[in-house]
């Protein structure tokens, strides 16, 4: 995703407010806003902040500092956006598999980078992804 929205080749504030727009000042975002924001999302070619908000996550949730985060790491995390030991522990039993979607113990940091690009850009809601931030 790039912040030079009209392409001009110049980040300017405009392209700020071209990004923003859709917003209404509701302090709510549609569906429709979301996608619109996202569109240009590629987990290929992040931007950096986006990348440093990614490496934020993973390394938040992993507690024991061993480069993955299991699924008691995760439930601790998900207790401090509010979210019960109940419901994280369904969403990590439905994004927590391997590539032939096999239950696993932990996560990588790789498996999580998959994850994270699930979670934004896949239309399906019943891929893994979709379950890495909880179960709505």
């Amino acid at each position: 995703m790039g912040y030079n929205t009209d392409k001009n080749g110049v980040i300017e504030w405009k392209d700020f407010e071209l990004l923003f727009d859709d917003i209404d000042y509701t302090q709510r975002i549609t569906i429709e806003e979301w996608n619109r924001f996202w569109s240009t999302y590629n987990p290929k070619h992040m931007d950096i902040w986006l990348w440093e908000y990614l490496k934020y996550m993973f390394f938040m949730m992993d507690l024991s500092g061993d480069k993955l985060v299991d699924e008691l790491e995760y439930v601790e995390a998900m207790k401090m956006y509010g979210f019960g030991e109940e419901s994280s522990v369904k969403a990590f039993k439905k994004f927590a598999l391997d590539d032939k979607g096999k239950s696993i113990r932990a996560i990588d940091y790789g498996q999580f980078v998959k994850l994270w690009a699930e979670y934004f850009c896949s239309k399906d809601k019943n891929s893994p992804g979709s379950y890495l931030f909880g179960i709505w």
